[in-house]
């Protein structure tokens, strides 16, 4: 049974896994402790800089690696993820600095509101990061999946500030491409016996914190079948996440759309004209791989080139680690055309 404008339906489907109908007929739950890791405003012993975005200060969950001194690049992971999908980019750090950070409200950095979950924060927060690394020099960005997403938005509003830009397989980077493709991403089957687990799970793990909620969102990460990503759907490759943002997850619908439900926003306003170089790699199982990069987001930029890798899918970053990174730092290392 596949349904159609499935984005509401599987934020709806989230919060259905997360607000447990124990807790409303009012059956006892199984309360656990320590399902997720502490986030640093829990434990002041993990590394962390404060940044102030929208208005709130807030720890993030932040480290660096290579010289001080090299050029900067800034990691931007996807959603239902944190900085550790993205750890295969440590290797760029022989002559590169690298920045890895769980965005706010994600990973193990620090919990925020709904108001402070806007794309014109999103875009404050990745220049308050590069104010702490590289306030004078344009940066690399390198993003994944929403990670890349966000990184167009942010070339696109902040060009000068960014030396090149790497996509990997973002989904549509404005409003007609997304509503244009959102079905060929999802597979909602209702009868799906993974997802009847999953929502069943909720009768003994309430989302009664955010801990419970991010242990459930994690849930998710294991069902092969909700998105059309994986080479081997009933075998997904395991993703490395310390603990997904699940309240953020529930919210990230709103940035893409109107008051009416329909999607209104462009990640890739002006890139035809910008000469900032870009990358975009697609893998050949996912939907949001080579092909769909190809038909659908190739044309909307002045300077880019695509990489296919074959043989993995949407979780390219620890299915083809090497591959991707001979790939990228080709990229890195090549000449310039600003």
């Amino acid at each position: 049974m596949m349904l159609r404008n499935a984005w509401p339906l599987m934020a709806l489907l989230l919060l259905m896994h997360l607000c447990s109908c124990a807790a409303l007929l009012g059956i006892d739950p199984i309360v656990t402790e320590d399902l997720v890791p502490p986030t640093v405003d829990e434990d002041p012993a993990l590394p962390s800089v404060t940044i102030e975005v929208a208005g709130r200060t807030r720890a993030v969950h932040y480290f660096a690696e290579g010289p001080a001194a090299a050029p900067v690049v800034l990691i931007l992971h996807g959603s239902l993820s944190d900085s550790r999908s993205m750890l295969a980019f440590r290797a760029l750090a022989d002559t590169r600095r690298v920045v890895f950070w769980d965005q706010r409200g994600n990973g193990l950095s620090e919990r925020i509101t709904a108001e402070e979950f806007t794309l014109a924060s999103i875009v404050e927060e990745i220049t308050a990061v590069k104010a702490l690394v590289s306030p004078d020099a344009p940066v690399t960005l390198i993003g994944h999946s929403f990670g890349a997403m966000f990184a167009s938005c942010y070339l696109s509003q902040r060009p000068d500030d960014v030396e090149r830009a790497v996509l990997i397989e973002p989904a549509g980077l404005n409003g007609s491409i997304m509503a244009a493709t959102m079905d060929e991403m999802f597979h909602l089957d209702l009868l799906d016996t993974g997802l009847n687990e999953l929502l069943w799970s909720s009768e003994t793990i309430t989302a009664s914190s955010h801990a419970t909620m991010d242990y459930k969102a994690l849930q998710l990460l294991a069902n092969g079948r909700l998105l059309r990503y994986h080479c081997d759907p009933d075998h997904p490759t395991p993703w490395p996440v310390w603990r997904p943002g699940a309240q953020v997850e529930v919210w990230r619908p709103r940035l893409l759309t109107d008051q009416d439900g329909r999607f209104d926003y462009d990640f890739a306003a002006g890139l035809a004209e910008c000469r900032t170089p870009v990358l975009l790699v697609g893998t050949d199982c996912s939907a949001l791989g080579a092909k769909f990069q190809e038909d659908h987001h190739l044309a909307l930029f002045g300077s880019v080139e695509l990489k296919e890798i074959q043989g993995a899918g949407h979780r390219v970053t620890v299915e083809k680690p090497d591959e991707l990174l001979i790939i990228v730092r080709r990229f890195l290392d090549s000449p310039s055309p600003r």
